[in-house]
């Protein structure tokens, strides 16, 4: 996609193949359009009498831009780019169909989005389930893509307001999350989290525990790579 910018972006296609991909393939969508300053008048979640008037940028000389693009014809070469995007590579040939007779990006993905995307009672449901999965460390997987998980679904768990990561319960979660695979370092926060709410102190964010223990598990693993025994295998010994 051209971009009014200089600065290359690489993002990663996702192909939206089922419901539960929705979120991430609109993210990607939006990322592409941001770079190309077209968010703001695709949004799918913006109600069609809230969009922006799109107007193509003038020519020096030129005096009047029309404003109404009611076919593709008549998009900017970012809006373009965006709509082979959409119809070439990233949506699946089952939900191909519900872009046809689009005549913008933005039918396009609203189409899509009252099509595909789960409402937020389902989510709601599916990211409970997903919460409580996750705290269970699946055995032989690699604890980045793990990390990855939890990060991803607290995301999103916010941003629906589930009880699940009200407060501090996700900081707490994961400390005892992580007791199967690196029991030193979980002790030593266990007893860190009752010390901090004991004097009444701020707990680390989740975000920044997650960061302590990736770190944590990188430094063990290069100290123990002439002799690896596996992600989870092994005690890993707490670092402040």
């Amino acid at each position: 996609m051209n971009s009014t910018t200089d600065t290359p972006v690489t993002v990663t296609t996702v192909i939206l193949s089922s419901p539960s991909d929705w979120n991430e393939w609109i993210e990607v969508i939006k990322s592409k359009a941001i770079v190309g300053r077209v968010w703001k008048y695709v949004n799918p979640y913006t109600k069609r009498e809230d969009l922006p008037s799109l107007v193509e940028p003038s020519r020096p000389t030129a005096e009047d831009v029309n404003k109404d693009k009611a076919k593709i014809s008549l998009l900017n070469t970012d809006e373009k780019a965006m709509f082979r995007v959409l119809q070439e590579d990233s949506v699946s040939r089952t939900y191909l169909i519900y872009t046809f007779n689009c005549d913008t990006t933005y039918d396009i993905l609203v189409s899509l989005k009252q099509r595909v995307a789960l409402s937020d009672n389902v989510r709601k449901i599916q990211l409970a389930s997903q919460y409580a999965k996750i705290k269970r460390i699946p055995r032989n997987q690699n604890y980045e893509v793990w990390l990855q998980e939890w990060e991803k679904i607290y995301t999103e768990c916010k941003a629906l307001a589930l009880p699940e990561v009200d407060g501090d319960r996700s900081v707490k979660d994961f400390v005892y999350a992580v007791d199967s695979a690196s029991p030193g370092w979980s002790n030593y926060w266990k007893n860190e989290l009752l010390k901090l709410e004991w004097k009444k102190e701020r707990l680390p964010s989740f975000f920044d525990l997650i960061e302590l223990y990736r770190n944590n598990r990188r430094m063990e693993d290069s100290q123990k790579a002439r002799s690896p025994k596996g992600y989870f295998a092994t005690t890993v010994q707490h670092s402040v």
